[in-house]
């Protein structure tokens, strides 16, 4: 499938996602406002550590190597195994951890422990978040996208209607138990898709465990290890020192600019992790094919990705009243850096994909340590110096540094040397 024809089918899918997403978002902010944005936003980067921990450290090898042994169907399933195994071994001893330190947890993200039972229940559920990733990975490497792409769209209709009783009965406490939980019903949605094709039995996920896949296993938990510590606890430990540093409704303003962000850029992102990774992991041993395929996606994304991100800035004030409520209007000022950031975030990312589909493990490891660890003290002493502007200057200085070191990194794919 083209690049085209795959931007534009998930753009179509991912177009109802966010409109999905943007009527739970409005139903959140009637009922929490602002500082109940930023508690969500604090317990959201806990949940994308933990399933980043459980199965983001095989989500993206499950990807290229389902992509890489399409033609050899025995080599596939073996890793399969191996990997589903690795996953639901480190998923287990993960949920042990959040039932012991659940209170901790709570008072860590909340400065309370009034939501721990939160914890709770996520940690039971979260092997079927696994389960679910799992199989959407699945999908990707073997490039169903007219399979994956519905599930998605259901995925999110499904969150829409549970998250929304659950606030509507609950407020915020209901917020954080549909994030909880949203996962585990869509996974019963997704076994009820799958369970005509051929290659969803049960013996293909139930091999004996191969020493070389799980060599390929462990190059990718050790990245999505890093990714899961380092990248949602920057932004937890950032949106606390707002919070302490100036109050928490300033912490919920910089989550909704972050969250405009996310929903605008998912249209983007879900084209590279759906088209670009099996892609360039097929590609990586050609050179040139590799550095054509590069170029073309520049020169799709990077204009996308400027012409909508002046479309916000344009249209800001109404785009706040009509995600959040006018109690967000503040946040107003924060647009310009946080897009510009977002731009260069995406130059950034295809070539990201590029150290994941060479699975470019120390390399990638040290990147995120790094860039991670410089967002974080580039905005600590922006903050206390510019406000809570600050933050977004940190966060553009940073994607810009991002970039750089990436250029310098595959200089050689992109320049020919």
């Amino acid at each position: 499938m083209t690049l085209i024809k795959t931007s534009i089918l998930s753009a179509v899918a991912t177009g109802l996602r966010i409109l999905v997403g943007l009527i739970t978002n409005k139903i959140i902010a009637i009922y929490v406002g602002p500082s109940g944005i930023a508690f969500l936003g604090q317990f959201q980067n806990f949940l994308q550590a933990a399933m980043s921990i459980s199965v983001g450290t095989i989500e993206s090898g499950v990807v290229k190597y389902t992509s890489q042994y399409n033609s050899d169907k025995e080599e596939m399933y073996s890793y399969w195994s191996t990997a589903i195994r690795f996953s639901l071994i480190v998923t287990v001893l993960l949920s042990i951890l959040i039932v012991f330190f659940h209170s901790y947890l709570s008072l860590f993200l909340f400065q309370n422990t009034t939501y721990k039972s939160i914890f709770l229940i996520f940690a039971l559920n979260l092997f079927l978040f696994v389960l679910n990733s799992f199989l959407f990975a699945v999908l990707n490497g073997l490039k169903e996208i007219m399979t994956l792409l519905p599930l998605q769209i259901l995925g999110a209709v499904i969150s829409l209607v549970s998250t929304g009783f659950l606030i509507y009965h609950y407020n915020l406490y209901g917020a954080l138990l549909g994030m909880a939980i949203n996962q585990s019903l869509i996974f019963g949605a997704t076994v009820w898709f799958l369970r005509q094709k051929s290659w969803f039995k049960w013996s293909h996920f139930t091999q004996n465990t191969d020493k070389k896949h799980l060599s390929n296993v462990y190059k990718f938990a050790l990245m999505g290890i890093t990714s899961a510590i380092v990248g949602p606890t920057t932004l937890i430990l950032i949106r606390n020192h707002i919070g302490e540093t100036l109050s928490w409704t300033e912490a919920g303003y910089w989550q909704g600019v972050w969250r405009i962000s996310e929903i605008y850029l998912m249209v983007i992102i879900s084209t590279l992790s759906i088209y670009f990774l099996p892609k360039l992991s097929e590609l990586q041993y050609h050179p040139e094919k590799l550095r054509i395929e590069i170029l073309q996606g520049y020169k799709l994304i990077i204009p996308i990705t400027l012409v909508i991100a002046v479309g916000i800035y344009l249209f800001r004030d109404f785009i706040i009243l009509l995600i959040f409520t006018k109690d967000f209007l503040p946040m107003s000022e924060l647009f310009a850096f946080q897009l510009i950031g977002d731009v260069i975030k995406m130059a950034g990312w295809l070539l990201g994909y590029l150290m994941l589909a060479k699975a470019m493990t120390k390399m990638y490891i040290f990147s995120e340590i790094v860039f991670n660890g410089s967002f974080f003290i580039l905005s600590y002493f922006l903050i206390n110096h510019f406000g809570l502007t600050g933050v977004t200057y940190a966060f553009m200085y940073n994607s810009l540094l991002s970039l750089l070191f990436l250029l310098f990194i595959f200089r050689g794919v992109l320049f020919g040397r």
